[in-house]
């Protein structure tokens, strides 16, 4: 079905080249906000969370966030995909021990 091909696609390089493309392109505000709000789109089941987590998009959209204090429209993106990871009992501690509570409350 589909979501056994989004998976399998997120398993080979699709990922990899949007984090690659996040991470080279950390100035453009439109192109991170975009690949935020893809992120939370596709954060659909814990499979895919977990998966997500463990390719470290976590520790990137907090540096996002970092980088961009005051664009309402890229944090929102950003906590959308995190409260999406979040939903996987598994990433929450993890969450919690990267300090994603205290960055939420401070902005």
């Amino acid at each position: 079905d589909d979501h056994c091909k989004l998976v399998y696609i997120l398993d080979q390089t699709a990922f990899e080249n949007i984090l690659r493309a996040m991470q080279q392109h950390n100035s453009s505000v439109e192109l991170n906000t975009a690949a935020c709000r893809f992120i939370a789109s596709i954060s659909t089941t814990n499979e895919l969370q977990l998966r997500l987590f463990q390719k470290g998009i976590a520790e990137l959209l907090i540096r996002l966030m970092k980088h961009f204090p005051t664009n309402v429209t890229l944090l929102i993106a950003a906590c959308t995909a995190l409260w999406n990871l979040s939903i996987c009992d598994a990433n929450v501690l993890p969450l919690v021990q990267k300090g994603t509570t205290e960055l939420i409350l401070q902005i």
